[in-house]
């Protein structure tokens, strides 16, 4: 047959058409007797009822009713998944000049996972994706360029790696010579003994007196013997 009959369109026999939830078409003024096929193509995420998706029947006097029922499959849950940015920053405050590249590597519970390159080619940033959600991964800068030091920051699954330039380190300075030991100061000269002033020498305590005594008592008795002779003389 070929036409419309109620709601379907056929065309030597077949009559095709899309159905959502809850939608029915209905074929009016078939001829009786008439034998029919409905099938209903397969969808994999749905279990189909009746099981093959075919219903066959005969038009006949009373209506005729081909109905599916479609149940979507359990599907088990996607294994969780994740992905990991790492992200390069340098600070540049001390007179240091960036490295053309470093390296970093992802680790899985603490196990190198892989290696990858950072450097301007990549804006100095990665991510991996598509990591198996149920390890602990982390990222660390595998080779430290010299004169730099490293931090980690890590924010959600994004880890921010910083190299800070350190500041030249002044030269020791030198060490002062050892102060030479000063000289012993020599033994001093002892002063020369002053010189006897001239004249009379004073007497030495502990000398002995008596010459000048003895010429002092001589002296008086001759005074005292001119004082009685002249004396005398005056009387007579």
């Amino acid at each position: 047959i070929s036409g419309t009959y109620g709601d379907m369109v056929f065309e030597n026999g077949v009559a095709s058409f899309t159905l959502k939830h809850g939608e029915s078409k209905t074929a009016r003024e078939l001829p009786q007797g008439l034998a029919y096929t409905v099938t209903e193509t397969a969808d994999g995420d749905y279990v189909c009822e009746p099981s093959a998706g075919v219903i066959t029947g005969t038009i006949g006097e009373t209506p005729s009713t081909a109905a599916f029922t479609n149940t979507k499959k359990d599907t088990p849950p996607d294994e969780p998944t994740d992905s990991v940015t790492v992200l390069k920053r340098w600070t540049l405050d001390n007179g240091g000049t960036a490295a053309d590249s470093v390296a970093v590597t992802l680790y899985r519970d603490g196990q190198e996972y892989e290696r990858v390159t950072l450097s301007a080619a990549n804006n100095w940033t990665y991510t991996w994706d598509k990591l198996d959600g149920g390890y602990r991964w982390s990222v660390e800068e595998t080779d430290i360029p010299d004169g730099f030091t490293v931090s980690v920051m890590q924010q959600d699954n994004t880890f921010i790696i910083t190299n800070d330039d350190k500041p030249n380190e002044p030269d020791d300075p030198s060490k002062p010579d050892d102060p030479s030991k000063p000289d012993r100061p020599g033994s001093s000269d002892k002063p020369d003994q002053p010189a006897q002033p001239d004249g009379s020498r004073l007497p030495q305590t502990g000398a002995v007196w008596w010459p000048v005594w003895l010429l002092t008592a001589a002296g008086a008795a001759a005074l005292g013997a001119g004082l009685w002779t002249h004396k005398k003389k005056h009387a007579e």
